[in-house]
């Protein structure tokens, strides 16, 4: 496939300015923020979780941790971005850990899941800018049964379109009570157990051998009773579907709950305000009859669990794109792809290119350019 030098060129920036413009969490503050990059986690999981780097859990310079990011239990708390990038929104989570620096080891437990439209409820990628606070900010709080003490914080993102990718920011908090309690515990308290009720354990997926289905939002097997949906409802997966397939993952291999049952509680649905209406009630499509793997969690042990190495990760030919490619428009292509680099033109208007093993989203050309395809 050739295209001409100037094409090339645009598409180039193109995929930099998408590539430097993911975006991060701004609310509640994360750790290191100035060290914080927009990229997802590796692919072979080396840095789950949080980015794992040297200077992950730093503070400002003279901060007191127990003076940051203030949660009083049960008060609407905001959860905003920065950057533009937002690969036609998503699913994500919040969860808790007691650990005041996690690590492979630390269990997770979610208090919020956000099914479709986060962190935007668009096509594709927002106007560029990496300094933008144009995706969208939900709420959620700190549920009865966290006890006051210090936690850290996870968000955590699988995007919709564009490659198999989680995503991760961490941050210190601080959880106060609801109300005056002469014996309540002050935030900066350490505390060891997480609640006095039962959270689900944290999705991973797409770090671990186990992949989630492109160009629709993740169902969360197990979302907890916090649970909100702001997306599309068709681009929300059909329930029933695996939520990742393919790898055995930390969770329980081949269990019909993924290794979590989780609470038996009815989930309490919301929207977001000022976002594209959306149902209340969970949608219930019929159940698929796909296979696989329904959805990977991380338990007691280490969320990575023996990544697969890059020998044993299924390749697709080289002149053809792979078996789990297909057409969501005419030309279009996802899934694994073959040879890395090469490009897709798309009826001379839009083109996408394999990087990383996986077919990017398709982007419009530049204006007054257009690419041909030469296969």
């Amino acid at each position: 496939m050739a295209f001409k030098s100037a094409v090339v060129m645009v598409a180039a920036l193109l995929f930099s300015s998408m590539a430097d413009a993911h975006i991060i969490l701004f609310t509640p503050e994360p750790f290191d923020k100035a060290g914080l990059n927009t990229s997802p986690l590796v692919g072979d999981g080396s840095d789950f979780p949080c980015k794992l780097r040297p200077t992950v859990y730093d503070l400002p310079a003279g901060t007191d941790r127990s003076t940051i990011n203030v949660m009083k239990i049960g008060d609407q708390q905001p959860l905003s971005f920065i950057g533009s990038a937002v690969h036609g929104g998503g699913s994500c989570q919040v969860s808790l850990t007691t650990d005041p620096k996690p690590s492979n080891d630390t269990k997770w437990q979610v208090i919020h899941s956000i099914m479709g439209g986060c962190p935007a409820n668009v096509s594709g990628n927002l106007p560029d800018d990496p300094n933008g606070h144009g995706a969208s900010t939900f709420n959620y709080s700190i549920p009865d049964g966290i006890a006051p003490g210090q936690y850290t914080l996870a968000w955590t993102w699988f995007n919709r379109v564009g490659n198999r990718e989680m995503y991760m920011n961490c941050a210190p908090i601080n959880v106060v009570a609801a109300s005056k309690k002469r014996d309540a515990p002050s935030s900066d308290v350490p505390v060891t157990s997480i609640s006095k009720r039962d959270f689900p354990s944290l999705f991973v997926a797409n770090i671990n051998g186990c992949m989630t289905k492109a160009y629709f939002d993740v169902r969360f097997p197990n979302p907890g009773t916090s649970v909100e949906f702001d997306g599309t409802p068709s681009n929300l997966q059909p329930a029933g579907q695996p939520a990742c397939v393919d790898g055995p993952g930390p969770g329980t291999s081949g269990s019909s709950n993924g290794g979590d049952p989780g609470p038996t509680k009815t989930p309490t649905y919301t929207s977001n305000v000022g976002m594209t209406t959306v149902p209340t009630v969970a949608p219930s499509p019929p159940p698929s009859s796909s296979s696989g793997a329904p959805g990977v969690f991380v338990q007691y042990a280490s969320p990575i669990s023996n990544p697969p190495s890059p020998s044993t990760v299924a390749s697709s030919p080289t002149t053809q794109p792979s078996s789990d490619s297909f057409s969501l428009t005419s030309g279009v292509l996802s899934g694994s792809c073959s040879p890395e680099g090469q490009w897709n033109c798309i009826g001379g208007t839009s083109f996408q290119r394999c990087a990383s093993g996986t077919w990017s989203a398709a982007q419009p050309m530049a204006a007054g350019t257009t690419c041909t395809d030469n296969a």
